[in-house]
């Protein structure tokens, strides 16, 4: 069995499932396999074999592969035993320093997960509901028409749920994913959500730009919300656009504009924090210190962003079940 993704959105094949993945947006593949040993001229023995890149947790359903049960198969990971045999059912695995162990595949705490890991576009995949502030609702128009009619071949027939800030329910927070628009001084739910949200994105204003991003509810795990601050979709910003791709689809984690123009872009890492050479940035931008926008390196940054939604939107035979990377 060979499988490819750049998301956990996609993280499941045969017996094989995706927890976690090392940096996301990035070429993910794993091969797994039962060895009889009768081809190896060395005699190595019966195994389960698993080569792995770009995760950092797995749980096998060894049940449901072709290894036999009640005999002592060693199930070998990148080159390492990780287990001498009979082997379970079911086993979680770890990678930590370069080492793999049994373990539970997530640790306590935010981290991105099957179902909520982004990048923006995965928000509308299921049941949303738009929330607009005392000042937004304009806003809020203007990027939903702009997401359902696009520049191109594509439409999107039918109406975007929409509710005023101060109409959210409680049965509201558990049933959507809520998108945001707005600030906390004009959408109150977001008023009442920032204290726990990225401190470097909520800031951002003036030379350092508008911030769009998706991010945990951090009233409901397993949903999202997205503060959608700046137009962006209905600004014609360069590069959003791909045949036949939805523009929100090509969205990463998060970006920064300004006068419709991207001026950095990028995904959080596996625990929903951005990483270092991202907040570097953002703060060089901040202070004029790089160009950004369309003649300077924001567009490289972009691209870089785009290249995994881009691929996770193209349309694959059984999902993301491929036995080579597309």
């Amino acid at each position: 069995m060979k499988f490819y993704t750049n998301t956990l959105r996609y993280n499941r094949a045969y017996w094989v499932t995706i927890d976690r993945l090392v940096r996301h947006n990035a070429d993910t593949t794993v091969t797994a396999a039962y060895e009889d040993g009768k081809s190896m001229p060395w005699g190595t023995g019966p195994s389960v074999r698993v080569t792995t890149a770009n995760i950092g947790a797995l749980t096998l359903r060894l049940a449901d592969s072709p290894a036999p049960r009640n005999t002592a198969v060693p199930l070998v990971v990148d080159g390492q035993q990780v287990l001498a045999g009979p082997l379970p059912e079911t086993v979680s695995l770890v990678r930590a320093e370069g080492k793999w162990r049994t373990g539970e595949p997530l640790a306590a705490g935010r981290a991105k997960r099957h179902g909520v890991q982004g990048p923006i576009g995965d928000a509308f995949n299921s049941r949303f509901l738009a929330v607009y502030g005392t000042a937004d609702r304009d806003l809020a128009i203007a990027e939903l028409d702009a997401m359902r009619n696009p520049t191109g071949p594509l439409t999107i027939h039918g109406d975007f749920p929409m509710k005023a800030a101060d109409k959210v329910t409680r049965q509201d927070v558990e049933t959507y994913n809520l998108i945001l628009f707005g600030t906390p001084e004009t959408n109150s739910v977001l008023r009442r959500m920032a204290p726990s949200l990225p401190a470097e994105l909520m800031g951002a204003g003036g030379s350092e730009g508008s911030s769009v991003f998706i991010y945990p509810n951090p009233e409901n795990g397993s949903r999202y919300i997205v503060v959608w601050t700046a137009k962006v979709l209905s600004a014609s910003v360069k590069g959003l656009t791909s045949g036949f791709v939805m523009p929100v689809n090509l969205l990463p984690d998060w970006l920064r504009v300004k006068d419709g123009e991207i001026l950095s872009a990028g995904h959080f890492d596996g625990d929903w924090k951005l990483v270092p050479k991202q907040r570097e940035r953002m703060a060089r931008v901040g202070r004029n210190e790089v160009p950004a926008g369309v003649g300077g390196s924001a567009v490289p940054d972009l691209v870089r962003a785009m290249i995994g939604p881009l691929r996770s939107a193209l349309p694959r035979r059984s999902g993301l079940h491929a036995q080579f990377a597309g």
